[in-house]
C-alpha cells in the first residue's frame, strides 16, 4: 500500500508551495493556490474590505451550511454577492423579522440555495438557534472569535427543547468539519484542538484517496468510506509533517484544502479527459486507468476488461448527465436549478408534480453504423391521464411543433 504520509507531505507540499503544474488545464498558476480555495478568496474580500470579524464569522457559517453537493466557487461567489446586497440575511435577529417566503426567494434567485426549501429552513433554523439564550459554543465562537473544535463539533449535533437539531445541514459529516476549518483560517477564529479536525470529505477528496489508493481500496464512494478516509489521511498527517497556514499547519484541516483542489483540478479533470494529466509527483503512484486501458493491454484477463469497459460507460453516462443539468440550468425552465444525482444508467426521471406520471430521459449507442440516439418520454400509468392528454393530442403537437408518438399499450 502506498504511504500515505509521504503522499500527503507531496500534495499540501506543492499546493501551499504553489509548484502543482496546472499548464494542461488552461490555468494559470496564481501567486498562492490557497489564496484560490473559494471560501479563502471570498473571506479575505470581506476582511480587506472593512467587514467586521463577527460578521465574517456569520456569513462563513450560514454559507458553509449550502456547501452540499454544490460547485464551490460558484456557492461561495454568490454568498459573497448577497451579503453585500442583502447583508439583513446574515444577522439572526433581521433574519427573524423577513418573511419565510422572501428568504426563500432571495436564497433561490441569488442561486445560494440549491435544495431551496430544505436551504431555507435550515437558514432559518440555524439564525433562531444563534439567538437563544444557551450561550452554546457555536454562539461563542461566533461572537467572541475564540473556540474549541471538540465543543463546536459537538454542539452541532445538539437539538432544541422540541427534539430537532439547532444547526441542520450545518452539522453534516462533510460540512461540520469544513466549517470548524474556515473559521480558523480564513476566518482568523482561534481554535483550540484544531488537530483534532478531519479532511471533509466529498467526491475529489474521495477520487484522491482512490487514485492513489492509500485506503487499499479501489473504489471508495464519500457517503460509504468517509470514516475510511479520514483515518487514512488522519494517519498520514500525525506521521509527517505538511505545514499550512498560520491557525491549522500540520494538521487534517490544512490538508483538506489541499486534497480538494488536488483532486479537483488533478484527478477530476482527468477523469473528465479520459487521460492522466499529471500535476505533480505524488500523482506517480496514480492508478487511474485510462479509458483506452484494455485497448493497449489485449492480453488483459477477461474478467479485468470487463470492468474497466464498464467503468469507462458508467463515468461517461454520468458525465453526460451531469453536462445535460447544466444544459437545463442554463436554459431555464421547471428542470433548472433542480440538481439531479447523475445516475450511471442510460435513463434520468423526473418528477412533473402528478404522482402517477414521470419524465424519463434515454440515451442509446446505436450499432451497425447508426447514429446514437436521444428520446424523451412522459409516461403514465393512469388511463384517465392518458386518454386526456391523447384527446388534446393535435394541440399538444401544434404547440411544439412535431408530431409525438403515442402509446396506449392497454394490457401493460
Amino acid at each position: 500500500m502506498p504511504n500515505a504520509a509521504e503522499l500527503a507531505e507531496k500534495i499540501a507540499g506543492d499546493f501551499y508551495g504553489n509548484r502543482l503544474d496546472l499548464s494542461e488545464r488552461g490555468i494559470d498558476v496564481p501567486d498562492s493556490l490557497w489564496r484560490q480555495v473559494p471560501d479563502v478568496k471570498y473571506v479575505r474580500k470581506l476582511y480587506e474590505s472593512g467587514t467586521s470579524g463577527r460578521d465574517v464569522r456569520l456569513f462563513v457559517t450560514f454559507v458553509s451550511a449550502m456547501d452540499r453537493r454544490r460547485d464551490s466557487e460558484l456557492l461561495w461567489n454568490a454568498g459573497f454577492n448577497l451579503f453585500y446586497s442583502h447583508p439583513e440575511l446574515f444577522d439572526p435577529i433581521s433574519i427573524s423579522a423577513i418573511s419565510k417566503d422572501t428568504l426563500f426567494n432571495r436564497l433561490k434567485d441569488t442561486k445560494v440555495s440549491w435544495f431551496h426549501r430544505e436551504d431555507t429552513n435550515a437558514w432559518r433554523t440555524i439564525a433562531r438557534s444563534l439567538m437563544s439564550d444557551c450561550r452554546c459554543a457555536v454562539q461563542k465562537v461566533i461572537e467572541d472569535g475564540v473556540g474549541d473544535a471538540e465543543d463546536l463539533l459537538r454542539d452541532l449535533e445538539s437539538i432544541d427543547h422540541t427534539g430537532q437539531p439547532r444547526f441542520r445541514i450545518l452539522k453534516g459529516e462533510k460540512i461540520g468539519p469544513m466549517w470548524v476549518r474556515i473559521l480558523a483560517n480564513p476566518g482568523k477564529v482561534k481554535i483550540h484542538r484544531i488537530n483534532i479536525i478531519p479532511v471533509a470529505v466529498d467526491v475529489h477528496v474521495c477520487r484522491v484517496t482512490e487514485n492513489l489508493r492509500v485506503a487499499g481500496r479501489s473504489e471508495l464512494e464519500p457517503e460509504r468510506d468517509r470514516k475510511t478516509i479520514q483515518r487514512v489521511w488522519r494517519h498520514a498527517v500525525e506521521n509527517t509533517e505538511i505545514g499550512g497556514p498560520p491557525g491549522i499547519e500540520n494538521t487534517g484541516a490544512a490538508l483538506d484544502p489541499a486534497l480538494w483542489f488536488f483532486g479537483k483540478h488533478g484527478c477530476s479533470h482527468c477523469k473528465k479527459s479520459g487521460r492522466r494529466v499529471p500535476i505533480s509527483s505524488a500523482c506517480s503512484g496514480c492508478r487511474f486507468q485510462e479509458p483506452a486501458f484494455a485497448e493497449k493491454n489485449p492480453n488483459l484477463p477477461k474478467s479485468q476488461r470487463v470492468r474497466y469497459e464498464h467503468n469507462t460507460q458508467r463515468s461517461t453516462k454520468q458525465t453526460y448527465w451531469a453536462e445535460l443539468q447544466q444544459v437545463i440550468d442554463s436554459v431555464g425552465g421547471p428542470y433548472s436549478n433542480r440538481p439531479r444525482k447523475p445516475q450511471e444508467a442510460n435513463w434520468m426521471s423526473y418528477s412533473v408534480g402528478h404522482g402517477d406520471v414521470i419524465l424519463y430521459i434515454f440515451i442509446s449507442r446505436r450499432k451497425h453504423g447508426r447514429n446514437d440516439n436521444i428520446s424523451v418520454e412522459l409516461t403514465t400509468t393512469n388511463k384517465d391521464v392518458y386518454r386526456s392528454l391523447a384527446g388534446q393530442k393535435i394541440t399538444i403537437e401544434k404547440e411544439l411543433g412535431y408530431e409525438l408518438e403515442w402509446q396506449e399499450r392497454p394490457n401493460s
